[in-house]
């Protein structure tokens, strides 16, 4: 079993013009840019094997984010394919001498992926989104979920499938790509941290760190619920644990790191990265 490895550093172009990524104004690199281009790197680089050439699917990702982005900075992501089918893949995302993203992915082929487990879908427009202040959007036609709600102790949330343009994801592309779970989930643990933990809108949720995982690659027919019991805070940390749900199976989780912070805290935080 070859134990290759491939590695490739790309140049990525921070385009605070974008509908998406950029949806409000932010004084710093959204973590959803860097969850997104790994995503994609993990799919585009090749395995270190005879797997080849052939299509791969991102399934989990741990990414940490020790410090932020700067607008006004070149980006650098090395990948570097490795382990035995080149299936692991460990990524490095820098500005200048800094660190602003770090962690693995892991990728299985196209060609392994079960067939999918279906559920009708509800027609596109016919279910209300979250409102748009508890999700950090400003525009609706960029929120992922629908309303919060509680059943059985558990919040729930729909995941309203994204269209591809949202991340440039390829446009005939069958399966819900990780970082378009990865912003549903975001959105939903934000959602829950005002209305659940009582954070308040004028505090500042920053991203540490996240972890994604799906136990198969999910269809786009799919509807894909969230669930969670809600998220903890330790002081200025809050933890998130979310289950997605599909056909009501457990179908992925995810798991996020952030700091809440007043917005004097902020102001100090940003400060060393601002000059």
């Amino acid at each position: 079993m070859s134990t290759a490895r491939t590695t490739e550093t790309l140049r990525l172009r921070v385009d605070a013009g974008h509908p998406f990524l950029f949806d409000h104004e932010l004084d710093h690199v959204p973590g959803l840019f860097l969850v997104d281009a790994v995503v994609k790197a993990a799919e585009r680089l090749p395995a270190a094997t005879a797997l080849g050439q052939e299509a791969l699917y991102a399934h989990s990702l741990n990414l940490d984010f020790p410090r932020f982005g700067l607008l006004d900075e070149d980006v650098h992501l090395r990948s570097e394919a490795e382990g035995g089918e080149g299936r692991h893949l460990t990524v490095r995302v820098t500005q200048g001498r800094r660190v602003i993203c770090a962690g693995r992915a892991t990728r299985i082929p196209c060609i392994d992926a079960p067939p999918a487990i279906r559920s009708p879908a509800a027609p596109p427009g016919t279910l209300p989104r979250a409102p748009a202040a508890l999700v950090h959007r400003r525009h609706v036609e960029n929120i992922a979920v629908g309303p919060l709600y509680e059943r059985d102790g558990v919040r729930r949330c729909r995941y309203l499938t994204l269209p591809t343009s949202a991340l440039g994801v390829e446009q005939h592309r069958r399966t819900h790509a990780l970082q378009e779970l990865v912003e549903a989930g975001r959105e939903f643990v934000t959602m829950m941290s005002h209305v659940i933990a009582g954070v308040g809108f004028e505090d500042t949720l920053v991203l540490q760190g996240v972890d994604a995982t799906v136990s198969r690659p999910l269809d786009r027919s799919e509807e894909i619920d969230l669930h969670s019991r809600g998220p903890r805070l330790l002081g200025r940390r809050m933890f998130s644990d979310v289950d997605l749900v599909s056909a009501g199976a457990r179908v992925g989780s995810l798991r996020f790191r952030s700091l809440v912070l007043p917005p004097d805290l902020y102001r100090v935080l940003r400060g060393p990265d601002r000059s």
